[in-house]
C-alpha cells in the first residue's frame, strides 16, 4: 500500500503545481481519524465522514478521505459553474493528469443526491502504473458544482461500497 500513499503524494505535488482546480488525495499518514463527523463543505453541501476513515481538510477546502485499509480515497472539490457541462470539462482535464489511461464505463448518468441535480460517471486506469478503478460524482448546488473524485485499487473497492454509498448519500444542503 506504500505504492498507493506514494501516488497519492505525487499527485498532490503535480496538480498543486498545474491547476487552479485541485483533484488531490493527500498523503495518508498526515490525516486524522475520528468520530463519524458531518463537515460543512465550501460548496455549501455538508458531508458526512465515516467514523474509521481518515479525513483531511486543506487550505484550500479541499476534502479528502481514505478508507482505513487505504485502498480508496475520496477527494471533494468545489467548481464555480452554475452547469455540469462547464464542471465536467474541467474535472476531465484533470482527471486524465492524473489517471493514465483513463476509460469511461459507459455513459454517466443523471441523478439526484438528496434532492439535488447530479451527475455520476466510472471509470478505470492507472496511476503511477497501478490499475485502478475511478468514480465521479457531481452534485449542483447553486453556482457551485461539487466534484467528487473516488479512486481506488483496482479489485479492492467492493469492500467499501457501503461506506461509499453512505457517504454520497450524507451529501446535504
Amino acid at each position: 500500500m506504500k505504492t498507493l500513499q506514494t501516488n497519492i503524494k505525487k499527485m498532490k505535488t503535480n496538480l498543486f503545481s498545474k491547476l487552479s482546480l485541485a483533484l488531490v488525495l493527500f498523503f495518508v499518514g498526515s490525516m486524522t481519524v475520528k468520530a463519524q463527523t458531518q463537515l460543512t463543505h465550501k460548496s455549501g453541501l455538508k458531508i458526512t465522514v465515516p467514523a474509521t476513515w481518515k479525513h483531511e481538510v486543506d487550505g484550500d477546502d479541499i476534502l479528502t478521505m481514505v478508507t482505513p485499509d487505504e485502498n480508496v480515497a475520496m477527494t471533494f472539490v468545489n467548481i464555480p459553474a452554475s452547469a455540469f457541462d462547464a464542471a465536467l470539462a474541467e474535472a476531465e482535464k484533470q482527471i486524465k493528469s492524473v489517471v493514465k489511461n483513463f476509460k469511461e464505463k459507459g455513459e454517466g448518468k443523471e441523478t439526484k443526491i438528496n434532492g439535488m441535480d447530479a451527475f455520476m460517471g466510472e471509470g478505470t486506469g492507472q496511476v503511477e502504473g497501478q490499475d485502478v478503478e475511478v468514480g465521479l460524482l457531481f452534485v449542483k448546488n447553486g453556482n457551485n458544482v461539487l466534484f467528487v473524485f473516488a479512486i481506488g485499487v483496482k479489485g479492492k473497492t467492493d469492500a467499501h461500497d457501503n461506506a461509499i454509498g453512505q457517504v454520497l448519500n450524507s451529501i446535504k444542503k
